[in-house]
């Protein structure tokens, strides 16, 4: 009986922690989301956009994606070679970006 009990709490607790939306406190979540709350979506809209990005995508170009998007804010001027790489991250993000739209019936734009 014992034996069954602690079965069911070790079940339990992976079931909760697979089901919980661990994402939710992630920095780099939280910036996407709010920017696009600002683009005009909708918080629901925003957060399963990221949420079908960050789980679809490598999460090398993840950490990539988020530092174009981060640096385009910035108003340093960049020299070719890293314009020329970010750009790249940005076509390699695209695909996942319009994955996601697709899959949260969200229109981009």
């Amino acid at each position: 009986m014992r034996f069954i009990k602690i079965l069911i709490l070790i079940l339990s607790v992976i079931f909760v922690t697979n089901c919980s939306d661990s994402t939710a406190s992630d920095p780099q979540t939280d910036f996407f989301i709010e920017k696009f709350v600002e683009g005009g979506k909708s918080e629901e809209d925003a957060k399963c956009l990221v949420f079908a990005m960050k789980k679809s995508m490598p999460e090398d170009l993840w950490n990539n994606y988020y530092d174009l998007i981060v640096m385009q804010e910035s108003e340093e001027d960049m020299d070719t070679e890293e314009l020329g790489a970010l750009m790249e991250v940005g076509f390699a993000a695209l695909a996942y970006v319009m994955a996601a739209s697709e899959e949260c019936g969200v229109e981009l734009g």
